[in-house]
């Protein structure tokens, strides 16, 4: 049952995004009006834990919005993998960086299938952690492909009762219609170096550090 459940979830936000892919851009142009801080704190993080020879995993790339964002800053990297449940989205990533032998994406479904190998520098995921059943579990499959010294660096809803920003969204693209991680989720991710809230708490950006061995 748990499974079938997984299953019906994933296909749900496969849905979702088959639906969005082609205006996801203007999409995340809106979105960054309400979460501006949270966009800048993520960039922060980003200048702050990418190695200049860092190997990247991104979980859930999208349409590669996260290696445009690293290019915007001029953060030099080794490999950026992205991986991705929707080939719509994919598509558009690998139009716009397939040339690019560093980069390289995935299709496939990050809570049923054991991720990239690695080990990674940096792991990255926006806007994705509220989508998994069990986040939690996503969570500490990705901190197990981190070099000891990296860095999970993760922007995601918060589930909250009063928040009607993204559920009539949904609603209307037949999406997921309890969106959202569930509050408080996060204090049991492995390694927490920071945890901030942004826009009323709806939105949470968690940074964890993997100690580097003796």
């Amino acid at each position: 049952m748990e499974n079938r459940d997984k299953h019906n979830d994933s296909e749900q936000v496969r849905q979702l995004y088959r639906r969005l892919a082609r205006s996801y851009s203007m999409f995340d142009a809106l979105w960054k009006l309400p979460y501006r801080k949270a966009y800048l704190a993520l960039y922060r993080a980003f200048e702050t834990h990418l190695s200049p020879n860092g190997r990247i995993l991104d979980l859930g790339c999208g349409t590669g919005l996260n290696v445009e964002r690293l290019s915007a800053l001029g953060l030099p990297f080794n490999s950026y993998i992205g991986i991705d449940i929707s080939e719509e989205m994919l598509a558009i990533a690998k139009a716009k960086f397939g040339h690019m032998k560093k980069i390289n994406f995935k299709q496939m479904n990050i809570s049923e299938e054991a991720l990239p190998e690695g080990p990674f520098d940096l792991i990255v995921s926006t806007w994705v952690l509220e989508h998994f059943p069990d986040p939690v579990s996503v969570v500490e499959r990705a901190w197990q492909r981190l070099v000891p010294g990296g860095h999970l660096v993760l922007l995601f809803m918060i589930r909250k009762k009063w928040n009607n920003l993204v559920t009539p969204i949904t609603k209307l693209l037949n999406g997921p219609t309890s969106y959202g991680a569930d509050e408080n989720m996060y204090h049991r991710f492995p390694g927490i170096l920071s945890i901030d809230r942004f826009a009323g708490g709806t939105a949470a950006l968690t940074i964890l550090h993997k100690p580097k061995k003796d």
